[in-house]
């Protein structure tokens, strides 16, 4: 559940960037053109990997696979960040875009630390085949005790006959 979520916001921080593209304030449209030409791509690509990492939460993906696509969701926000702080002043990006990428990347770094601590625990124990959710809820249930019969217990033989 607390992965979900935290993925859920992940996915939404590759969403916001889409509205944040870095026309703003271009003084042509030719140099807007460019700068959306450039910067779409990047766009694009975060956000089909923030869907990946959707779809991998839904069905319950290892831990490992999970720390990979979020790795990779990291790499396209750092090339969108980059993007976007190289070309600030051509394309009118405002510093509070690049800023509210720069917040966003540090979450998806601390996620990112999060799930593949998780994964390397979980390759130690030799249980990378269960999935996230599975790894962070609570166990199911205590290990079976095993029942002992009376019969084989001498003591409980004397205390039923009272000797």
């Amino acid at each position: 559940m607390i992965v979900r979520l935290v993925v859920l916001s992940v996915v939404a921080a590759a969403m916001a960037p889409a509205a944040a593209a870095p026309a703003q304030g271009t003084p042509s449209s030719e140099k807007q053109a460019t700068c959306l030409k450039g910067y779409s791509p990047l766009r694009e690509d975060a956000e089909k990997k923030g869907k990946m990492i959707k779809a991998a939460s839904d069905r319950h993906a290892p831990p490992g696979e999970a720390c990979k696509l979020v790795a990779d969701y990291a790499a396209a926000e750092v090339k969108m960040i980059e993007y976007a702080e190289v070309n600030a002043a051509a394309c009118g990006v405002p510093p509070q875009t690049v800023e509210q990428l720069r917040n966003a990347h540090r979450t998806t770094e601390s996620l990112e630390k999060k799930i593949c601590a998780l994964a390397e625990q979980a390759s130690m124990r030799g249980r990378d085949g269960r999935g996230i959710n599975e790894l962070l809820s609570p166990a199911t249930a205590p290990p079976e005790v095993p029942v002992i019969s009376d019969f084989g217990d001498p003591a409980y033989g004397r205390i039923r006959r009272g000797f």
